[in-house]
C-alpha cells in the first residue's frame, strides 16, 4: 500500500491539484487487475481518500458528472459517479437490443458528448446513428443517420474547439479487437449544429489505414511513408483547411504507430511507434515515444526502446510530461519531454479527473 500511496502522491503533485482545495476535482484510476473483476478507484486530492468500486470494462471516460464506460458482458455503457458510490447504467448513452456497437467522445471540459449507435442489418450492410447531448442529457438529440453496403461503420474522433463541428471515421467493420492502435482509414467532419448535416471529407482523405489525433483544431494524421519506410505525420489546420506534411523518421522494424496525443494547445503531439518480434506465443513488443512539433515541422525519438508497449493518456498541465500507460498491466507512468525518461507515478491506470457540476 505504501508504494501505491506514494505514487498516488507523486501523480497529484503531477497533474497539478492544489492539496488543500476542497472542491478539486476528484482523480479517477482504473485497476484492471483488481482481483474480483477489476476496479474504479476516486480519489479525492484534498484527502488523499479513495473510493474503490467494483468495475469491470473497458474504454473508461471522464465526463463532468462521472466516469463512463462500455461492460462487455452485459452489454450496456455504465456510469459512476464519486459522490453517491454507485453503478448503474448510464441514464441516456444505451444500445439498442438490435446495435452491435456503439463509440463515443467528449469534447473539452467534458460538458459535451457525441456517441454512434451501430446496427449490422446483414452481411455488409450497417447503419450508424450519431446522437449528441449535453453530459447532463440535455439537448439529447440524434444528428444523422446513415446505411452503407460497404461493411463500413462511422466512428467519433474528436470535436472542434468551439464544439459546434466533430471529426468522424469510416471504419471497417469487426477489426477493433485485432488491432494494437486504434486506426483510421476516411475521416471527415459533421456540423452538428445544422439542421441537415453533411459530411465533408478532410484533405487527402480517405488515406491510410493509421492513427490520428484532434486537439483544438488540429489534426495529426499519421500516413505510411511508402518504400522508404516509416510514418509521415500530416497536420491539418481545420480553420484553414491546410494540410503541411512533417517527414517519417527511419527506424527499422518499427511497422506500428498510433495512440496519437495532441496537446492541449495543438501545438505538439506524441504517438507511440511499436515493433512485433517472436512467434505467436512468445511475441515480444518494444515501443518508442515520439515527439512532434506541429508549429516547427519535426518529429523526434524521445524515448530507447522500451520492453512493452507504452501509450500517451493525457497531457499534464504545465505541458512539460505526459502520462503514460501498459494495457498489459495496472500503472500510470510519465515521460519527461524535456529529458525522455520514462518513470512511474502510480500503481493504477489514469482515467482522468471528474468535476461534480
Amino acid at each position: 500500500m505504501t508504494r501505491l500511496i506514494l505514487g498516488l502522491l507523486a501523480a497529484f503533485a503531477l497533474i497539478g491539484v492544489a492539496s488543500n482545495a476542497q472542491d478539486a476535482p476528484s482523480q479517477v484510476y482504473h485497476a484492471l487487475r483488481d482481483g474480483r473483476g477489476g476496479a474504479l478507484v476516486f480519489i479525492n486530492p484534498a484527502t488523499g481518500q479513495e473510493q474503490r468500486l467494483l468495475a469491470a470494462g473497458e474504454r473508461f471516460t471522464s465526463l463532468r458528472g462521472g466516469v463512463l464506460w462500455w461492460d462487455g458482458a452485459t452489454h450496456q455503457a455504465m456510469w459512476a459517479t464519486p459522490d453517491d458510490g454507485l453503478i448503474r447504467p448510464h441514464p441516456f448513452i444505451q444500445p439498442r437490443a438490435s446495435d452491435s456497437r456503439i463509440d463515443w467522445v467528449v469534447s473539452d471540459g467534458g460538458r459535451r458528448i457525441l456517441w454512434t449507435l451501430v446496427r449490422d442489418d446483414a452481411p455488409g450492410i450497417i447503419t450508424t446513428q450519431t446522437w449528441v447531448a449535453g453530459a447532463d442529457g440535455s439537448e439529447r438529440r440524434m444528428i444523422w443517420e446513415e446505411t452503407r453496403t460497404d461493411g463500413l461503420r462511422v466512428k467519433p474522433v474528436g470535436f472542434s474547439p468551439d464544439g459546434q463541428t466533430v471529426v468522424m471515421d469510416y471504419q471497417p467493420g469487426g477489426l477493433e479487437n485485432l488491432l494494437i492502435f486504434p486506426q483510421f482509414a476516411g475521416l471527415f467532419t459533421l456540423d452538428i449544429m445544422a439542421e441537415s448535416p453533411e459530411i465533408e471529407f478532410l484533405p487527402g482523405e480517405p488515406g491510410d489505414f493509421t492513427g490520428a489525433g484532434v486537439k483544438d483544431g488540429r489534426v495529426v494524421r499519421l500516413t505510411v511513408a511508402g518504400a522508404l519506410g516509416g510514418f509521415d505525420v500530416r497536420v491539418l489546420d481545420l480553420a484553414l483547411g491546410r494540410a503541411l506534411t512533417i517527414d517519417a523518421l527511419r527506424l527499422t522494424g518499427y511497422t506500428l504507430a498510433g495512440d496519437v496525443l495532441v496537446s492541449p494547445d495543438g501545438d505538439s503531439a506524441v504517438y507511440t511507434l511499436a515493433s512485433i518480434s517472436g512467434g505467436a506465443g512468445a511475441a515480444q513488443i518494444n515501443s518508442v515515444l515520439v515527439s512532434v512539433d506541429v508549429s516547427g515541422l519535426t518529429q523526434t525519438v524521445l524515448t530507447a526502446p522500451q520492453p512493452r508497449l507504452l501509450r500517451p493518456v493525457a497531457w499534464t498541465p504545465d505541458g512539460q510530461s505526459v502520462l503514460l500507460m501498459d494495457p498489459a498491466q495496472d500503472g500510470t507512468w510519465k515521460i519527461r519531454l524535456d529529458t525522455g525518461k520514462v518513470e512511474p507515478v502510480a500503481d493504477l491506470t489514469w482515467v482522468g479527473t471528474v468535476e461534480i457540476p
